[in-house]
């Protein structure tokens, strides 16, 4: 569920996404359908440019697919944004790692230092 307008006037805005109730397995083995307190804070400058604020998953929840769900209804949403995330650790680095992947020319690229740390390319331009 999406809480931000389409195409609101000004700007910057900013919004959530939260995860529709969904089937679910949990790590003791139970399942069925969930809710979540899930989260995908983000702002958009200039209908161009879209930062991710924070994400957050509920720890019986990580590794299903929540996080990434809420990241692609964001960008199909938001199709002619292209976004970044300044505040990557060891749970969001290899999450926005795999999705720039996938997805090149959405997501700034992202660099793993030898010591673990993340960091986005401060170089990087939308669309290229």
């Amino acid at each position: 569920m999406l809480t931000a307008p389409r195409r609101p006037g000004g700007n910057v805005f900013s919004g959530q996404v939260h995860p529709r109730p969904q089937l679910h397995g949990t790590r003791t083995g139970t399942s069925g359908i969930a809710e979540t307190s899930a989260y995908l804070d983000f702002t958009i400058i200039r209908n161009r440019i879209g930062k991710f604020q924070g994400v957050g998953v509920p720890d019986e929840y990580h590794r299903q697919g929540w996080a990434t769900d809420m990241i692609r209804t964001l960008l199909d949403y938001y199709s002619d944004v292209h976004f970044y995330n300044s505040s990557l650790n060891e749970m969001s680095g290899p999450l926005f790692m795999k999705l720039r992947r996938e997805m090149p020319a959405r997501i700034a690229p992202i660099r793993m230092h030898e010591d673990g740390g993340y960091e986005v390319d401060i170089a990087w331009r939308p669309g290229r």
